[in-house]
């Protein structure tokens, strides 16, 4: 990407709130498990679950974190939350299923609602999560799900969706630029303020920052930006007005 008249029609969806994520790794590193569950005690106990069990375990409480991290590890199963409340577990299901990296990827859904019932996933659990039903649903979808294929590399050794953080007032703007981005490949989520940029790009560590010029202390988040050590990587390009 680069500077000029923006045509930039980017892939984002919503964030309203600080998004954090955690990661836990254990020493047996034979199966990696990704949890991405937004509710912090359920999370842990699945980790914990899991890394009893002999799993590499990583966790993130977000549907964009977790996306990231499929970039950095090669994730033999993941659990996830479907009432995730910035990017729907839904989503982040469809955006798995069209990467090549992490379309053959297992995914245990949690939550029995209705509508999660609807979603085409190799596994489900109800809540509250339980640790037989833990191990018995992700054995299962891994005998049965895994296909034998190479394993899939980390990020610095393949291709992979850009991660696209869009800051604009408003609103509308920034969820049509996200649709195109995701048509695009890319992963991305939306700010609406320069506080709530700077809590997501420091926490996911974007690798585009899409700035609208009307945002107020512009020039101050920039600087802020790069000086902190998760999102100092980040491209940060301006939003214009086509011409």
């Amino acid at each position: 990407m680069a500077g000029g008249p923006a045509c930039y029609s980017a892939g984002c969806v919503r964030v309203a709130a600080p998004i954090a994520f955690a990661l836990l790794m254990v020493r047996d590193a034979r199966r990696t498990a990704l949890v991405v569950d937004y509710d912090a005690w359920e999370r842990a106990f699945a980790m914990d679950v899991l890394s009893e069990e002999g799993y590499s375990a990583i966790g993130a409480s977000n549907g964009a974190s977790g996306l990231r991290l499929t970039e950095h590890f090669a994730c033999d199963v993941i659990l996830l939350d479907f009432a995730l409340p910035e990017m729907s577990g839904p989503e982040v299901l469809r955006q798995l299923k069209m990467q090549e990296s992490t379309c053959e990827i297992p995914v245990v859904l949690l939550g029995s609602t209705r509508e999660a019932l609807d979603c085409p996933v190799e596994g489900r659990l109800p809540r509250p999560l339980k640790r037989d039903e833990v191990m018995d649903e992700v054995q299962r979808v891994l005998t049965r799900f895994v296909p034998i294929v190479e394993p899939r590399l980390p990020r610095h050794h393949r291709r992979a969706g850009s991660i696209i953080l869009v800051a604009s007032t408003d609103a509308a703007l920034a969820d049509r630029i996200a649709e195109q981005m995701r048509l695009n490949g890319s992963v991305a989520c939306t700010a609406h303020s320069a506080d709530g940029c700077l809590r997501v790009a420091t926490a996911i560590g974007p690798d585009v920052v899409l700035l609208d010029p009307r945002l107020p202390t512009r020039t101050g988040l920039e600087r802020l930006l790069k000086a902190h050590p998760v999102s100092a990587g980040a491209d940060i390009l301006h939003l214009q007005e086509a011409p």
